[in-house]
């Protein structure tokens, strides 16, 4: 008796991911569309011989049932909404899913923030300044698809010469420089806003606000525990969510730095505030 088996290639769907776009058609009612088969080569890899369908339910991909016709232009329901990939291969098949969403442009919460001041040791006009401390003003959304510095308007529009390390930059222009921030919530130009603040090293500032500037709360994102650095014995530090509710508070018993255990917060966005000054923003993850 004459026997014969077929093969059965063990496939993978890798997670691929999601993809964004500006909501540019009728902006404001999220819905665009997508080409899909971007995600193909990350799904398959180095895979070959392999099918590849896209799915509106979990039931459809699992059940190998009717993908989307076109998923080269589809366009979404619900916003965002998740899609299911389905990999098939000979005999064998597998699952992954990625996210799909419509955003509009980024609109800051201010269009006039407060400057970033660091007291000037040398005296020279020059000092390093953290950029990113600058984004709390702007926005609570730690979403925001991308965002990069630049030191001319040109080049913020040109997206061009991104400032390299935005957390350890010292200023070109002596004293106070213009800093173009660039946000962009989606790929299209469309999605760009621009926004500017200033930077100030500054030899006559005072006591306090050196301590300010110089404050440091580390790791940012935090999965337990969260360090404040360069902060005065007994200094009150009150910890509020979203909504302005408080939800923790301690009072620092060491000399300049503090440990807190945040691992019980819900993961998200908090704000930190240190004897009622301005908020420090940071995330529990």
């Amino acid at each position: 008796m004459l026997t014969s088996s077929i093969a059965i290639s063990q496939v993978t769907a890798n997670q691929p991911q999601d993809l964004f776009t500006c909501d540019i058609n009728n902006p404001g009612d999220g819905f665009e569309f997508f080409d899909l088969t971007t995600t193909i080569p990350e799904i398959i890899g180095d895979q070959t011989n392999v099918n590849v369908s896209f799915h509106l339910t979990s039931g459809d991909a699992l059940g190998n049932g009717p993908g989307f016709p076109n998923p080269g232009s589809y366009q979404n329901v619900v916003n965002p909404q998740l899609v299911f990939v389905r990999v098939q291969g000979n005999g064998d098949s597998q699952i992954t899913t990625f996210t799909i969403e419509v955003r509009l442009a980024f609109e800051p919460d201010t269009t006039t923030p407060e400057p970033l001041l660091i007291f000037d040791v040398e005296g020279d006009g020059f000092e390093v300044f953290d950029l990113t401390d600058i984004i709390p003003q702007f926005t609570n959304d730690p979403f925001v698809l991308d965002i990069t510095y630049y030191e001319t308007l040109e080049d913020a529009q040109a997206n061009l010469n991104p400032i390299a390390d935005p957390e350890n930059y010292t200023n070109t222009i002596p004293e106070m420089q213009t800093i173009y921030v660039r946000f962009q919530n989606a790929p299209q130009e469309e999605c760009v806003t621009i926004a500017t603040f200033e930077i100030i090293a500054d030899p006559e500032l005072s006591i306090d606000d050196e301590r300010l500037s110089s404050v440091k709360v580390y790791p940012n994102p935090s999965s337990s525990v969260i360090t404040v650095e360069n902060i005065d014995l007994d200094a009150t530090i009150t910890i509020y969510d979203t909504l302005g509710r408080t939800v923790l508070s301690v009072v620092n018993n060491n000399t300049t730095s503090y440990s807190m255990d945040v691992h019980t917060l819900t993961n998200g966005v908090y704000f930190m505030e240190i004897d009622n000054r301005k908020p420090i923003q940071f995330i529990k993850n």
